[in-house]
């Protein structure tokens, strides 16, 4: 089956774009970061020019820097990393044509090329019993985005259902944790597939159990570093892990594996607290799921038990 591909057209004008894109990065490093206003008002007009070239997603991209905050300690870092990726776009995009066909299309996922779900392959569908490890939810003004991780109970594969909803209307599909879901799940093309879509899940009030999880740092960055090798404009990365505890060195938190490993932990103090009760003298049960961000692990869920329960119940509780 032949991958969805843009027309001429619209990739002449998506060409166009990125050479625009090109510039104003160049630019920006000749005024220097310091020196150059990140403000919403500053990015809009850039912003607007990739929508009208065809490039939702590096608009959105755009944007989001001016959500940065100049007096956080991690602005500087956080800033490079995104025009890093911004830089990396540019550079392969402007060679699309000389590609591999999947690159091309991860390329053109970045850029905000939309692939319709009755498009995808049918015949690179996984039948399995899907499981919601944990469930994010963000909102950009009045769109709400829900990501939804699934494990597959036989196949063991990881996948995030993404989805979308305008104002006060409810998502199409509602999943909930302790369930599993049975279907067809495809994945969108990429380097490393992550999104996905499930087709006609069937719901069933039962739970997976344990799900499979790192026990160890190394073994998960490791993961995580081939996976950024293949698509190095992935954000949120899913990482469970089973057998840590949860500490507080420094006025920070993180999580300490067997080895001596530590993970620093992007979350409010009450939720970490929280945490370290319910880990406190049977660590070996606790079990947690988040999306690591390459710095930092934001914690979605955690089981104690055999149930999972969303992170934000302990905010509350707390």
């Amino acid at each position: 089956m032949d991958r969805p591909f843009p027309s001429d057209d619209r990739l002449q004008l998506m060409q166009r774009g990125v050479q625009q894109l090109s510039t104003w990065l160049s630019d920006l490093l000749r005024v220097g970061l310091l020196e150059y206003d990140f403000s919403p008002d500053s990015l809009q007009e850039l912003a607007g020019r990739m929508v009208d070239a065809k490039l939702a997603g590096i608009a959105r991209r755009i944007r989001l820097l001016s959500e940065l905050n100049k007096s956080d300690k991690h602005w500087k870092r956080d800033l490079l990393q995104a025009l890093t990726k911004l830089h990396l776009f540019t550079v392969n995009f402007q060679k699309l044509d000389s590609q591999s066909a999947i690159f091309q299309q991860t390329l053109l996922s970045v850029a905000g090329f939309i692939i319709k779900k009755e498009q995808l392959p049918q015949e690179e569908a996984i039948v399995d019993h899907w499981v919601p490890w944990g469930i994010s939810h963000s909102q950009e003004e009045n769109l709400r985005v829900r990501r939804c991780w699934v494990a597959g109970m036989n196949s063991k594969r990881v996948a995030m259902l993404l989805d979308f909803a305008w104002g006060r209307t409810d998502y199409t599909q509602e999943y909930h944790y302790n369930k599993t879901y049975t279907g067809a799940l495809v994945y969108y093309p990429s380097t490393f597939p992550m999104r996905a879509q499930l087709f006609n899940p069937q719901v069933e009030k039962k739970s997976a159990g344990r799900l499979p999880s790192f026990q160890s740092f190394e073994t998960f960055l490791l993961q995580y570093a081939k996976a950024i090798a293949r698509n190095p404009w992935i954000g949120s990365f899913p990482a469970a892990f089973s057998g840590m505890q949860v500490i507080r060195n420094e006025g920070a938190f993180y999580l300490l594996d067997k080895n001596g490993g530590l993970l620093p932990i992007d979350g409010s103090n009450d939720l970490c607290w929280a945490l370290m009760g319910a880990g406190a003298g049977h660590h070996d049960d606790l079990q947690l799921f988040g999306e690591w961000s390459g710095f930092e692990l934001a914690i979605i869920s955690f089981s104690a038990t055999d149930k999972v329960h969303d992170a934000a119940w302990l905010n509350d509780f707390a």
